[in-house]
């Protein structure tokens, strides 16, 4: 059971990290086609 929500968390933790890097990439992205407009 300990060992599942270990599992889920890091799951959880994993997935929000992704978003996070996603989300920083975007607003990067779209800084740089705003400066370049």
């Amino acid at each position: 059971m300990f060992y599942h929500a270990v599992s889920r968390i890091l799951f959880y933790y994993c997935i929000k990290r992704h978003a996070l890097l996603h989300l920083t990439f975007r607003m990067k992205t779209l800084s740089i086609s705003e400066h370049f407009k």
